[in-house]
């Protein structure tokens, strides 16, 4: 097995999966957040946690989604 054949083959389709799992879990994060900021209207503290947990999941999701990004040009690039 060549290191072409190990990152190609091995590592980007786990990297690959990996990405995809956490865009999931922090689409439902932000989920989470948007009806814990609907039902907490009363309680300010657990309202502006929410919106700051919110916050951080959204610019998650955007660097998650530029690494895909990342990946698919990388296997283009190579022919893959």
């Amino acid at each position: 097995m060549t290191f072409r054949d190990l990152v190609f083959n091995t590592l980007l389709p786990l990297l690959q999966l990996t990405t995809i799992v956490i865009i999931a879990v922090t689409v439902l994060v932000i989920l989470w957040n948007g009806l814990q900021m609907i039902m907490y209207t009363d309680n300010t503290q657990k309202k502006t946690d929410s919106r700051t947990m919110m916050l951080w999941s959204v610019v998650v999701l955007f660097i998650m989604v530029g690494m895909w990004g990342i990946i698919e040009i990388m296997q283009n690039t190579v022919g893959f």
